[in-house]
């Protein structure tokens, strides 16, 4: 959900009230509970329920539109450098296959070598 959609919600929904919830429930009385006062006090806690999820789904929305924004922003700065990286990449496997073409005689030679010399500790 938007923020432009979230400020429409939030303006048509009721005014949010800073006084306790309690408040705007019926008062307690001492007289046997009847069906409209139980119907009094459901409505009572429905209206003072949805206020607060709509507070709370306002708040989280924020909350999210702000972390958007800003892992965008921290996205957008770290993209690194793709070009150098492959320059990199390749740069490396050139050298490390150029070495390993000078020396594999040599290293073929010392590792048969060292497993021949393996063979005769029996």
């Amino acid at each position: 959900m938007l923020i432009s959609e979230i400020v429409r919600t939030r303006e048509s929904a009721p005014a949010i009230s800073t006084a306790p919830a309690i408040s705007t429930a019926p008062a307690i009385s001492t007289a046997p509970r009847t069906d409209a006062m139980a119907e009094e006090w459901a409505s009572a806690l429905r209206d003072i329920y949805l206020r607060k999820m709509v507070t709370l789904k306002i708040q989280v929305a924020s909350i999210a539109e702000n972390f958007r924004i800003v892992s965008r922003t921290i996205l957008a700065d770290e993209r690194g450098d793709v070009p150098g990286w492959v320059l990199v990449v390749l740069m490396t496997t050139g050298l490390v296959t150029a070495i390993w073409a000078i020396a594999e005689p040599r290293l073929s030679q010392l590792l048969r070598n060292s497993l021949d010399s393996m063979n005769t500790v029996r």
